[in-house]
């Protein structure tokens, strides 16, 4: 159907007959014509000199879009890296808290079976000094003491009583039950403890500070305040 037009369109110029071919003066002065013939002309060698003009056009962008795809490989990539190592991090907070209060547990427990250990072992020394001396009220008191630490303050005031019956001017002996009294919640008995270690030893802070609190927690805050200046100033006193 191309042909046929063609054919047309050279007839027309030229008022040929012909139905098949162009003649010589259709192929000079159609404009159909001109251009196939134009292009029939272009050599190999040009059509190979362009395609090279535009693979040079293209490489750069070739380029670039691969320089822009690797990046993203590569962000991409890190971005994984960064994920797993979130994942693998450090322990939870909540699981090193756990490990912590377990060592400070342990800690407790350790220095709690020491001290208790130290305790049993004064113990047994003192019960050796007794035995050695029934008559010793030193002994009867550091071991009272030391049963009042414990937590035994029956055992306690059992020895403070026999220490007081063996020495009773003593002030440090009814300091002492007078503290016991005050820790099982006998505060008259206390109070009465820490006037008689006064009357005994007037410069006995200890047994003005077992006064004041005796007073403080009887709700006397005005003798609480009086018998702590006291025993603030004897214990000035007694620093060198």
């Amino acid at each position: 159907m191309a042909t046929e037009i063609i054919e047309d369109r050279v007839h027309s110029v030229c008022d040929c007959e012909s139905t098949h071919h162009a003649c010589n003066f259709c192929l000079k002065q159609s404009p159909l014509v001109e251009t196939n013939s134009l292009l029939g002309k272009l050599s190999l060698s040009n059509i190979m000199l362009t395609m090279l003009m535009v693979s040079v056009v293209l490489a750069p962008i070739g380029h670039y879009i691969s320089t822009q795809t690797d990046m993203s490989r590569t962000h991409v990539t890190s971005e994984s890296t960064s994920t797993r190592n979130e994942e693998v991090g450090p322990p939870p907070i909540d699981q090193l808290d756990q490990s912590d209060s377990t060592n400070a547990r342990d800690s407790r427990i350790s220095q709690a079976d020491y001290n208790k250990q130290l305790q049993l072992d004064s113990i047994k020394q003192f019960d050796g000094e007794i035995k050695a001396n029934p008559h010793n009220a030193c002994a009867y008191m550091e071991r009272g003491w030391i049963f009042s630490q414990s937590g035994m303050h029956t055992r306690a005031l059992k020895d403070l009583n026999k220490a007081i019956s063996l020495s009773p001017t003593d002030a440090n002996i009814w300091l002492k039950r007078g503290w016991i009294y005050y820790e099982c919640g006998k505060f008259q008995k206390a109070l009465k403890d820490a006037k008689k270690a006064i009357r005994l030893e007037p410069n006995n802070w200890d047994a003005y500070d077992l006064e004041s609190t005796v007073y403080g927690s009887l709700g006397n805050q005005s003798l609480a305040e009086t018998s702590g200046r006291i025993s603030i100033q004897r214990q000035m006193r007694s620093i060198p």
